[in-house]
């Protein structure tokens, strides 16, 4: 008898070993998998180089930029690659670009997404804020270098979702 429930114990010990370790090889199995299709939409729906800094997660964490001076929302250019699109079409470091194509970009419309939307050779209407006013501009965007078939404006930007409260009144 006490050797039939050793014999038990045992059993139930290796039977609860191999339910941990398949447990754990399905959640593992899970994880990759979804990290993986996370990753390929992630790589469809932006493109490396017109991808802004890296910034936090919460990004209404971020101060409005800080070459504002109005607060403006869109699209902070950081740099101009040279002889790209916007180069080309005389965007500069500091401009804020505000809507392509009178599609707004802003938190519900990045950049990125919005230029993904065009393919290479596309002319767009880049409308931006400069010292002195609300501007607009014909661009005719190139391929990315990085990322064949796909448009590009040729520029690193910073997201500005947040105006300053000045703005609304506050």
């Amino acid at each position: 008898m006490e050797e039939e429930r050793k014999r038990i114990y045992t059993v139930v010990a290796i039977v609860a070993l191999v339910a941990v370790v398949l447990s754990c090889a399905a959640g593992a199995l899970a994880g990759g998998v979804t990290g993986y299709l996370m990753g390929q939409r992630a790589k469809v729906s932006h493109s490396v180089s017109e991808m802004p800094v890296p910034l936090p997660e919460l990004e209404d964490e971020l101060p409005p930029f800080e070459g504002l001076p109005s607060g403006r929302v869109g699209a902070v250019i950081l740099e101009v690659i040279a002889g790209m699109a916007a180069d080309e079409a005389g965007l500069r470091v500091g401009d804020v670009i505000t809507a392509v194509d009178q599609v707004p970009v802003d938190r519900n419309h990045p950049l990125s997404d919005v230029i993904l939307q065009y393919e290479p050779g596309d002319r767009i209407r880049v409308t931006y804020w400069r010292t002195g006013g609300q501007m607009s501009v014909v661009v005719r965007l190139t391929e990315n270098p990085d990322a064949p078939g796909q448009a590009y404006l040729g520029v690193r930007y910073q997201m500005n979702i947040r105006p300053r409260m000045d703005l609304q009144g506050g």
